[in-house]
């Protein structure tokens, strides 16, 4: 499945997959740069280095530049007979390790020489044998690195890469676009580390020849590649450009900075990243996540005067960050803010907010469109502000603004022909790649991809949205009864948005959230980028399908209808079904996204959370005693939710929905002890969806969903289930704890401080922070993310299941009620004698508590002091999952996680 073909969400995963070593291979960024860039990057793009570096400030610059550098000898015939060119820079060289120290020297000379027009003071550094400084464990070693210099810098001081204007990757070849995924690598990781850079230019020297590159979130563009002797002007322009134009114009956001105060101010005030030395102040030592940022917010709606209205915030937390360093996509970044107006309060008083940065293809409405159409709704998180980024006059797209018109030219290249690499003494990545010897020699080849007859690049528009709601992510619920309750609320806000002709289409465990506000708000829906006016809305041609693949109908995976074999599941003989019948395979093909679809989506999320929790706050702990029976679980797991195959993933859910000895003996058979109770729910939920795919009659599925819903809530069971199981009390208590210390923990952020003259100066104590919650081990706190992810490291693994709140919450309306069942299908099977022991005798919670632990301790399912010290345990959703593993590393995984539950 192509990545760049589908809007669906990468897997989520739940098992431990994150290496134990401590930085990201360049091998594992460059598989995900080039799925990301497929059909998306162009070469010999025409005017490309005039258009983005140049004009006539650069013009008059590079002018004087050139005739200095030749008075000083840097540039001139060698010999008397011999060719212009720059002083000792080889022309074919026998080793890379020949051209980083005359380039370098050169490119200094050129910004040098320059510095009275310079917006920017930078130096360029030979690095090829470090790692830059990386607040996000990145094991990579660009070539040529232009940092910003400042007055307390030197040539020895670290550098970082949230403090490079650009880069350049040094190759001995002289083809024509050589080393393309290598560079837009560390492009992509320098904007994961610089969230107020909206794009990025870059450089590949090969030989003696420049290829500029430029990349953003519609993907990238390189120019024709030039000789550097034979056209030094063309070549001091690019390099001129780099300090003289505009910090908008080379990508950096005008609308955010870093956010500070001076003993005594009132409100705190803004300071640009890049006049911040990175070495001498004390967010070296600060997670990215705990960094404060004071961001501009252009609002949708224009006053009377038709003057645009903006409004300040300052993020003081941010909750999901690793989709910043995606080269195209949306980008999305979140955070909690405050309002700039509101810092003259305790911080106890100031409303939160939940602040939303990312990307939209210009072809779909935006987010905040959608929440203001519906207005308050409850179970929905509720809107504040939302708008379009501006730069200057101009609304911040990719094509017409980052790239300035520039059309791309011919094919899209491909990246993934022939990409080999020569290996010397200087070769960065030779430790990583034990495969290739250092004599082996081998070129790099770039072919256009003959698949793809060009697809045109989507604009994309640079968007804010603003929320007054937050929580904590469903995972973390504390009860049986808040997760029941709060999937209540949640679909009776789902239907609400339905009636007014909006479908969400991205049901999944990260987009339902605990506010911790009483009915009807006790569960809030979020997240509506992939929300539709399904009434009106057009399929557009490489948008087919949406969501979370791991909470996906097979409908929508398959784009194929279930086929029953009859229209209910009522009759008796379809109730008694062996466990392997095969439903039929005959299907009509085409579906529109329906409500049932999200609601079906609603019932996997509810199914992953029994295989895979072990109660409140907890991932599962407790296994069969068999190895065997753990691994079918693990398998079940790992087919229904993690397969890198979407395919996989939508047979495996044919199979358990439409068969139900298959799906009881798979899910319900093998679900945590502690969510015994919800076994009647499950199974009405799955006749339900069953019996409504007969038909397809989806006009009353709410009612019927939320019928069910409401029945589980009510029962003594759910509500009394912590009392009759002490253990589950006390995770009831621990989780409530963990929210109570988060709190104080992650609302009590400090802004950097000023000195009086305005100079940075460091803090003597800072508040400990988190590293990479939206890539923890143990589930993901916010919309799951929707594309790459790279593995932590150690700290950060031990750290992140201390998660920040989640995104939203929202505020209380009337509530709704809705009429309660009791299951047909419980009522026909008692009728039948189909109960057996476990409904036997009085119908007390006590009592059916009881059977149902006795009858799952005897298929295995062990409660917790019985745990099997050799099983392993799920997580919540990762990023990767390892495709087997060991006793021994099972048995190692558990016991790190037990530590850190």
């Amino acid at each position: 499945m192509s990545l760049s073909n589908t809007p669906m969400k990468q897997y989520l995963y739940t098992q431990h997959f994150h290496r134990d070593g401590k930085y990201t291979l360049a091998d594992e960024a460059d598989r995900v740069v080039k799925a990301e860039m497929r059909c998306h990057a162009f070469g010999n793009t025409l005017n490309m280095a005039s258009t983005l570096l140049g004009g006539e400030d650069v013009n008059r610059v590079a002018s004087h530049v050139w005739q200095r550098l030749k008075d000083e000898g840097m540039y001139g015939r060698r010999g008397r007979t011999g060719p212009f060119r720059w002083k000792d820079l080889p022309i074919n060289p026998s080793s890379e390790g020949l051209i980083y120290t005359p380039l370098t020297k050169i490119l200094n000379a050129i910004t040098n020489a320059c510095s009275k027009d310079a917006r920017f003071k930078i130096i360029w550094r030979d690095e090829h044998l470090k790692r830059p400084a990386s607040e996000h464990a990145a094991d990579m070693k660009p070539d040529i690195i232009a940092s910003f210099s400042y007055a307390s810098g030197s040539d020895r001081s670290p550098v970082w890469w949230r403090s490079m204007q650009t880069l350049i990757e040094v190759k001995k070849q002289g083809h024509a676009l050589p080393a393309a995924a290598q560079l837009l690598r560390y492009l992509r990781q320098t904007l994961r580390e610089q969230p107020d850079r909206r794009f990025m230019v870059g450089f590949v020297y090969s030989n003696c020849h420049l290829t500029l590159w430029h990349v953003d979130r519609s993907g990238a563009l390189a120019s024709a590649p030039f000789n550097v002797h034979e056209h030094p002007i063309e070549f001091i322009r690019a390099i001129v450009g780099l300090v003289v134009k505009s910090p908008e114009e080379l990508g950096w956001d005008p609308t955010m900075q870093m956010y500070a105060k001076r003993d005594g101010e009132r409100l705190g005030h803004g300071i640009y990243s890049y006049n911040i030395d990175a070495n001498t102040t004390p967010i070296v030592t600060n997670s990215p996540y705990g960094r404060m940022w004071l961001v501009t917010v252009h609002k949708y709606q224009e006053d009377a005067s038709g003057r645009m209205e903006t409004e300040q915030f300052v993020l003081f937390r941010a909750l999901s960050l690793s989709r910043a360093e995606v080269l195209r996509g949306r980008a999305t970044r979140v955070w909690k803010a405050w309002r700039l107006e509101d810092m003259w309060m305790l911080k106890e008083d100031r409303p939160v907010y939940v602040f939303k940065d990312s990307w939209r293809d210009e072809r779909r409405g935006q987010e905040g469109t959608l929440y203001h159409e519906a207005g308050s709704c409850a179970g929905v998180a509720k809107l504040h502000s939302f708008g379009i980024v501006r730069i200057g006059e101009q609304e911040d797209t990719t094509l017409e603004v980052a790239r300035k018109g520039l059309q791309h030219n011919g094919k899209a290249l491909n990246l993934e022909t022939k990409q080999s690499k020569v290996f010397d003494a200087h070769e960065e990545d030779k430790y990583l790649m034990p495969s290739f010897k250092p004599e082996e020699h081998a070129e790099d080849f770039f072919e256009y991809d003959g698949k793809t007859t060009g697809p045109i690049p989507r604009n994309r528009i640079h968007t804010r949205l603003v929320m007054s709601s937050y929580g904590w992510p469903l995972v973390h619920f504390a009860s049986l009864s808040e997760l029941v309750g709060a999937l209540y609320d949640a679909v009776a806000g789902h239907k609400t948005l339905y009636d007014k002709g909006i479908l969400h289409r991205d049901i999944s465990s990260g987009n339902i959230i605990l506010p911790g506000h009483p009915k009807p708000n006790r569960g809030l829906l979020i997240d509506l980028d992939y929300g539709i006016p399904y009434e009106t809305h057009k399929t557009l041609s490489d948008d087919e399908r949406s969501g979370t693949v791991a909470f996906m109908s097979y409908e929508m995976l398959a784009d194929t209808q279930y086929r029953p074999i009859r229209p209910s599941r009522n009759d008796v003989k379809r109730q008694m079904m062996a466990v392997n019948a095969e439903p039929s395979t005959a299907a009509a093909s085409g579906v529109k996204h329906d409500a049932i679809h999200d609601l079906e989506s609603l019932f996997w999320v509810l199914c992953w959370i029994c295989l895979t929790r072990e109660g409140p706050g907890k991932i599962r702990e407790t296994w069969p005693k068999s190895t065997e029976q753990v691994n079918l679980i693990r398998a079940t797991i790992a087919e229904t939710f993690e397969h890198n195959s979407s395919k996989d993933i939508a047979r495996f859910k044919l199979e358990l929905l439409g068969t139900l000895g298959t799906w009881s003996n798979k899910i319900m058979g093998a679900a945590s002890p502690y969510f015994m109770p919800l076994s009647d729910c499950l199974y009405d939920l799955h006749e339900l969806l069953w019996d409504t795919y007969g038909t397809r009659d989806f006009s009353r599925i709410h009612e019927e969903f939320l019928a069910i819903l409401a029945q589980a809530e009510a029962s003594e069971e759910v509500q009394n289930w912590h009392q009759l199981h002490p253990e589950y009390q006390i995770m009831e208590d621990q989780e409530r704890a963990r929210r109570n210390t988060e709190l104080k923990l992650f609302e009590s952020p400090q802004a950097e401080r000023v000195t009086g003259a305005g100079v940075l100066v460091t803090v003597a104590s800072r508040p400990a922070t988190i590293m990479e919650e939206d890539e923890s081990d143990e589930d993901a706190v916010l919309p799951v993310v929707k594309e790459d992810s790279l593995p932590l490291a150690p700290k950060g693994r031990e750290m992140a299941r201390r998660k920040s709140m989640g995104q939203m919450d929202g505020q209380d309306t009337s509530p709704s009620t809705l009429p309660r069942r009791e299951s047909a299908r419980i009522a026909k099977r008692k009728s039948m004698g189909q109960i057996g022991e476990q409904k036997a005798g009085p119908s007390t919670a006590k009592q059916s508590a009881s059977t149902r632990i006795t009858k799952r301790k005897s298929e295995g399912l062990r409660d917790e002091a019985e745990v099997n010290a050799e099983a392993g345990s799920s997580s919540g959703p990762a990023r990767k999952r390892k495709a087997s593993t060991s006793t021994a590393e099972n048995k190692t995984k558990k016991l790190k996680r037990k530590h850190s539950s």
